[in-house]
């Protein structure tokens, strides 16, 4: 099976799942985006040739630019992707424990079978916490609530965690903080990591006017 075919099959199946939703497909870029008053959410659907299979991997992001505008310059410092740049990014097991992130197909009837077998995980997870997460309180009632939805570094999941509690949950702002911070020592976090993470919290903390604290190795 080629992988132009492949593509061509995954995307229209993917584009049934979210039929009515707003989302756009652009296969040059392996995404289906829905742009929103202040954001995006993209869903990644990344093909590889693994000859003699296809390799499919996902991944969702979520995008606040308000969120963004804080944490960018602490995760990227200067870099000039900001306006492409994800503000969450969750893997396909968050949805579907059961699931491996990454698949490998060899034929259409491996296609089909995969897409059927995808096809409730989108109804009942990916669509309805999209759809939530299209109000920033949502998002970070929902992000701070559950340690399991962040991908990759504890430590991006943590800026952006953090960024929201300031901007719509100030009241428990420092609890956010905290329990995000002991996630990252929990999880073995290097303090080179951390640190960066109580600098962008103590500058919230100073533009609030509460701040700083003292936290380093805490």
């Amino acid at each position: 099976m080629k992988k132009s075919e492949a593509r061509a099959a995954l995307y229209a199946g993917i584009d049934d799942m979210l039929a009515g939703l707003g989302f756009q497909s652009r296969k040059k870029d392996e995404v289906f985006e829905r742009k929103f008053d202040g954001g995006f959410q993209r869903i990644y659907v990344m093909l590889m040739d693994r000859s003699p299979k296809i390799a499919v991997d996902y991944l969702v992001s979520l995008r606040f630019d308000s969120v963004q505008a804080i944490t960018h310059p602490y995760i990227w410092g200067a870099a000039d992707d900001y306006m492409e740049s994800g503000t969450y990014d969750i893997v396909l097991p968050y949805f579907a424990p059961a699931m491996p992130n990454q698949f490998f197909v060899e034929n259409l009837d491996d296609l089909n079978a995969h897409l059927n077998a995808l096809c409730p995980v989108f109804a009942n997870h990916i669509v309805p916490l999209l759809q939530e997460c299209l109000d920033l309180r949502d998002f970070e009632r929902k992000a701070n609530a559950d340690e399991n939805m962040a991908h990759g570094s504890r430590s991006n999941s943590a800026y952006a965690g953090i960024a929201a509690a300031y901007l719509v949950n100030p009241g428990e702002f420092e609890e956010v903080v905290e329990r995000r911070l002991g996630l990252m020592r929990r999880m073995g976090s290097h303090q080179n990591v951390i640190e960066p993470v109580e600098k962008m919290a103590n500058d919230l903390r100073i533009k609030r006017g509460t701040g700083p604290r003292n936290t380093v190795g805490t």
